[in-house]
């Protein structure tokens, strides 16, 4: 190959080499930071999202379906005991006999046992026994039970519509319907549905 096709080949080359652009180097260190910046601001709104939804759902569980409450005093005893943390069910709407139920009176909150529902006829005659109907009723336990010393309801008592008659457990140390007379169901919190006991068994 002669000397003057050498010198075109290498000047063509060249050409070649000096046409081709060289590429640009990237920053990945600041894209890379940008990323991140972004996952972070999107794992921030998340998490402001979750803790808002958790509070609403608190909200909702604590003020619409449940209730929570601290019991004070021993009026329920041995059913619930003072200290007890205790969970109210708010959207029953069934008031059956028997059920511990959470009640507002004079602003107080109370809880209470229902012995007695629309119509029943309650009778206390001071021999530590109380009457539904003319029948003393079943209790797994024995509750001494006689009417209020002070001024109490007069007996026989009729359970009025709309209202449910509520005793404590303990009876011989506690206010009830004895004291109040009937709780209208407005006046009603809740069925206790769960208790947490605070201070011992």
């Amino acid at each position: 190959m002669s000397e003057e096709k050498k010198i075109e080949e290498v000047t063509i080359e060249e050409k070649k080499e000096d046409s081709i652009e060289p590429k640009k180097k990237t920053k990945k260190g600041s894209n890379s930071g940008k990323k991140k910046g972004r996952k972070l601001k999107r794992r921030l709104k998340e998490l402001i999202l979750k803790t808002v939804l958790l509070i609403v759902g608190i909200i909702l569980l604590t003020t619409v379906f449940f209730s929570v409450h601290l019991n004070r005093g021993n009026g329920m005893y041995p059913s619930l005991r003072d200290g007890d943390l205790v969970i109210t069910y708010r959207l029953t709407r069934t008031y059956m006999s028997d059920h511990v139920w959470a009640y507002k009176y004079d602003g107080e909150t109370y809880f209470g046992r229902i012995v007695g529902v629309p119509g029943d006829v309650i009778d206390m005659t001071g021999d530590g026994y109380y009457r539904i109907n003319g029948n003393v009723p079943f209790e797994d336990q024995f509750y001494e039970t006689n009417p209020s010393s002070g001024q109490g309801v007069k007996y026989p008592y009729t359970v009025p519509e709309g209202s449910v008659f509520l005793l404590g457990d303990y009876r011989l140390q506690t206010d009830d319907s004895r004291n109040f007379g009937a709780i209208p169901t407005e006046d009603l919190i809740g069925e206790v549905v769960l208790t947490f006991r605070r201070r011992g068994f």
